[in-house]
């Protein structure tokens, strides 16, 4: 809301009221003769100060036209107190005089004031303006000459004297001023109110200084006390000062406030003038002609001014044309600007679905298309099948080379999946290492064939700048069945891969309702483990950790049991995965952590055993996995090199970043010590073995030896570990040791540490320190 706007909308009503309150002085008027001057002087007055308090209330942004009104309706004010001056003085001012200037002087302010008002704006808006006020100046004239003056002339038969002509002047500059008003009120504005009362001011003055010419003409004196005109100049000095507080006034300056009128009522305007200008002139000669009387004036007046008339007008038509002409141009302009706009704007939609809809990387289509797609394959009658593909290790890959070098071995998997299937096929890249292929009129066969292949392509090498990349993947896949959603079509063929990868990667796995149960039963089994963490429904056994020497123990391996209060006993090979997949292994590793170091700080301080505790994947990656050891050292009280923290080879893996390492390292900094698990089952135990932190190694039961011809073997293997181990300063520790032979075996082979169920099976807290106690006093 601009200034202008705001106090006319508090004040809408203020004009209505000065006008009824400034119609006393017209009761005056008529009713006191002796005061009608004083009466004219006072609405001279009170119009001077409505116009400034609407220029102070409204403040309109053009304040020079409102400048100029203000002048006019102040200089007749001056005029009237010299002249009432004068009178009480006995002086008689003649007509015209020198107080006649200061009233000729208001005519030529209120037309600047009221030309000056706005219009619409643009280039040759003021131009056109004068026009419009020419024409209708000059009609006026036509029509004030034929239907008044010249009559008024010829009934009297008089010639104008120098009164007569000076009063003329004033009806003329009126016709002017009203032609400007009108002009503004029905072409301009778009707000008419405070125009409309203009109009009628000037048409009051008009009405009263065409009184005086004929009280003139009609051999009058020049000083006039007629009522009517009296009334009549009252009327215009109160309606100017109504027009100034009109709540319009105040978009007085605004052009996007201002309007033109409709053509057609335009062209009517022009088309009436064009009609009744040359009628009024032809019906004024004939009358002349039949009187006899006809004069030049009679004919140069009217004729003169009608020409002028239709010589604007055709000026008015012609610059319309030229507008109209420039308009349609100009259309036509913004007609090739709007197609190119439009077409712009189609290709930038293409654009935007296209990115919508496929995978800015390999240009692939994205999950949402291939939904898309799934849908429609549903819904039609040849066999489908979805396929979902998984690199093996990609993550790694990222971690040790780069996201840019991931990203390109992503591009060339994806040109060489492209390759391998059919023009008809659809391959998606659903996000990260994740692609999905659905493959439209094939088999179940043919589809295991298929996704075979796929399998195949990603095993080959990938070349990507200086690094020459290996990479496995896994696929699952999924008939459709259109009884089904292609969500649930997505989460079979999503638990196939899953399938793959539990069964050890870079294959083929066709989905099988078995395994939804399994899906099924592994989440019951999350929110099973969830609500068990949340009560403690675990429990901690203990399996010893034999010298082969002298079979004495010397440390004891924490394993977590989960026995839920509402049935048996679950194995840990049922759970274990289970919670590391799902994050549950940090909050119950922690658990384990801290009630094992509880229970061990009294084995260490009385027979000196030690404690080793298992750590996964999961629980290295975590940001406060040292802090969580130090805590439960501090809170037991046991110390930092009776702990010993059991990792496996996927740690190693699966640690890009590090963050295993350096936790590692700090942790053996302070004294808690290090061992590998399982070792010798992964594929790159001996890469890293320089380079861990690690004390010590447990060689994988795997190679414990058996009878036969593989016994040897084992034998062979087992002691090259070993060699190996006491190369490198590492302690050796071998699982799975069931029997009295292998225990002689492998301690002749050097090994230091054995634990198996030869010695004994995990059992409870209790029952290790009846062992430890049994076996202390045996020592001795």
């Amino acid at each position: 809301m601009t200034i202008a706007e705001r106090p006319s909308r508090t004040r809408p009503h203020l004009w209505l009221w000065f006008v009824l309150g400034s119609s006393a002085l017209a009761g005056v008027a008529v009713t006191l003769p002796a005061a009608r001057p004083f009466a004219l002087l006072g609405g001279e007055i009170v119009a001077v100060a409505a116009v400034v308090a609407g220029i102070r209330l409204h403040r309109p942004r053009r304040m020079l036209p409102w400048w100029c009104i203000l002048a006019g309706v102040s200089v007749p004010m001056i005029a009237n107190v010299t002249w009432l001056g004068l009178a009480v003085a006995g002086v008689h001012p003649p007509y015209p005089g020198p107080v006649d200037a200061f009233y000729f002087l208001m005519y030529p302010l209120l037309l600047v004031g009221m030309m000056a008002l706005p219009e619409r704006g643009g280039r040759g808006a003021w131009r056109t303006g004068l026009l419009e006020t020419g024409i209708f100046a000059c009609a006026g004239a036509v029509l004030y000459w034929t239907m008044l003056f010249d009559p008024l002339l010829n009934s009297h038969d008089a010639r104008l004297t120098t009164a007569g002509l000076f009063s003329l002047s004033y009806p003329l500059m009126d016709l002017l001023i009203l032609c400007g008003a009108v002009r503004l009120a029905v072409i301009g504005s778009g707000r008419p109110g405070w125009s409309l009362l203009a109009v009628g001011a000037t048409v009051a003055q008009t009405l009263g200084d065409t009184m005086v010419l004929i009280h003139i003409v009609e051999g009058g004196d020049g000083w006039v006390d007629l009522l009517p005109a009296s009334l009549c100049w009252l009327a215009a000095a109160v309606l100017v000062g109504a027009a100034a507080l009109h709540p319009a006034m105040g978009a007085g300056g605004r052009l996007s406030d201002v309007r033109r009128t409709h053509p057609h009522w335009m062209f009517a305007s022009y088309l009436a003038l064009v009609l009744i200008v040359p009628a009024a002139t032809t019906a004024s000669l004939l009358t002349e002609l039949r009187s006899g009387s006809i004069d030049g004036h009679d004919v140069v007046v009217p004729m003169a001014a009608t020409a002028v008339t239709l010589l604007l007008l055709v000026t008015r038509l012609t610059q319309i044309a030229s507008l109209a002409e420039s308009r349609a141009r100009a259309l036509d302009r913004r007609g090739a600007a709007l197609e190119r706009a439009l077409a712009r704007q189609e290709s930038l939609q293409d654009e935007l679905s296209h990115q919508a809809l496929h995978d800015p990387l390999t240009g692939l289509p994205n999950r949402l298309l291939l939904r898309q797609r799934v849908e429609a394959a549903l819904s039609g009658p040849a066999p489908a099948t979805l396929i979902m593909l998984d690199l093996d290790g990609f993550k790694d890959i990222n971690d040790r080379f780069g996201h840019p070098t991931g990203d390109a071995l992503l591009a060339v998997i994806a040109d060489r999946l492209q390759a391998g299937l059919r023009s008809g096929d659809t391959l998606a890249r659903l996000g990260g290492d994740e692609f999905a292929v659905l493959l439209e009129d094939v088999v179940d066969l043919d589809a295991v064939t298929i996704g075979e292949k796929l399998v195949q392509l990603v095993r080959q090498p990938v070349e990507v700048g200086d690094h020459r990349l290996h990479t496995t993947a896994s696929v699952g896949l999924r008939t459709l069945d259109s009884r089904l959603s292609t969500s649930e079509m997505l989460r079979d063929v999503d638990l196939a891969l899953y399938a793959a990868k539990a069964a050890g990667k870079d294959r083929v796995v066709s989905f099988d309702e078995r395994l939804r149960a399994d899906q099924l039963h592994r989440t019951r089994t999350v929110d099973g483990l969830r609500a068990a963490i949340d009560r403690a429904d675990f429990a901690v056994h203990y399996q010893p950790l034999v010298d082969l020497s002298d079979e004495h123990t010397v440390s004891v391996e924490a394993l977590v049991r989960w026995t839920p209060s509402d049935g048996k006993p679950i194995p840990p090979d049922q759970f274990i995965s289970v919670a590391e997949d799902s994050g549950l292994i940090v909050p119950l590793g922690a658990w384990v952590l801290r009630r094992a170091c509880l229970d061990a700080v009294a084995w260490h301080h009385r027979y000196g055993v030690r404690l080793s505790v298992n750590v996964s994947v999961r629980q290295l990656r975590e940001p406060d996995f040292e802090q969580v050891v130090r805590e439960a050292l501090r809170d037991s009280g046991l110390p930092a090199h009776a702990l010993t923290l059991e990792i496996t080879e996927s740690v190693l893996v699966a640690d890009g970043g590090g963050a295993a390492i350096a936790h590692l390292t700090s942790l053996r900094k302070m004294g808690v010590k290090v061992a590998v698990d399982d070792f010798g089952t992964g594929y790159s135990s001996l890469a890293y073995l320089q380079h861990l932190p690690i004390d010590s190694i447990k060689i994988d039961k795997a190679f414990v030896p058996v009878e036969g011809p593989e016994g040897l073997q084992q034998v062979s293997l087992i002691r090259a570990i070993i060699d190996l181990a006491r190369s490198l300063a590492l302690g050796t520790v071998v699982e799975g040791v069931e029997t009295a032979e292998q225990a002689r075996l492998l301690r002749n082979l050097g090994c230091q540490l054995g634990q198996g169920y030869h010695f004994s099976r995990p059992i409870t807290a209790d029952s290790v320190d009846r062992l430890l106690a049994a076996d202390r006093s045996l020592a001795f």
